[in-house]
């Protein structure tokens, strides 16, 4: 017997394989009689048709001022996906996204979303309250010389918000 056609059979055989298999699955598994499964959320549904960053992150804030994170969330990742690399916004975006967090009570997913926004961006818009959010964090997490320094941070940068960040740093239990 040639090569050919041994490869003849073993393809043939394969392919019978395949075929039964095919049907004794269909046969063991006939169409469901149950319903169609949901249809995605409402809040899917919308962030379907739209792309536009801006209006994704109007959305956001709308969405926090409800108190809906987890939504407000959704949104800001959408708008930080459809804005170019490097664009300044990006850092905002993940900033609210940590807000969101810190207000589910996810502290140290909070953290490492703020960090990287701050390492990447440290231009964005309201790198002020930022630090805050990123100090009261750490305070969250019991890293108390953390949140020390971020004060101090703010103190060097924001003289116009260092009264609030020195009365804040006062009532750590931390001191250098």
């Amino acid at each position: 017997m040639s090569k050919a056609t041994v490869a003849g059979f073993i393809s043939a055989f394969l392919f019978g394989i395949l075929v039964g298999g095919g049907i004794f699955w269909a046969l063991r598994n006939p169409p469901s009689s149950q319903p169609p499964p949901a249809k995605k959320s409402h809040l899917k549904r919308k962030l379907a048709f739209t792309t536009d960053p801006k209006e994704a992150i109007e959305r956001g804030n709308q969405a926090e001022r409800e108190g809906k994170w987890e939504e407000a969330i959704s949104w800001y990742r959408l708008a930080g996906n459809n804005l170019p690399r490097g664009h300044f916004l990006r850092g905002y975006v993940r900033y609210r996204q940590a807000y969101c967090r810190y207000q589910l009570g996810e502290y140290l997913t909070a953290k490492n979303i703020l960090e990287w926004a701050l390492n990447h961006y440290p231009n964005m818009p309201h790198l002020d309250d930022a630090l805050f959010l990123m100090a009261q964090i750490y305070t969250k997490l019991g890293d108390f010389e953390k949140a020390y320094k971020t004060y101090n941070t703010i103190i060097r940068m924001f003289p116009p918000r260092k009264k609030e960040a020195k009365e804040r740093q006062s009532n750590l239990p931390y001191s250098p």
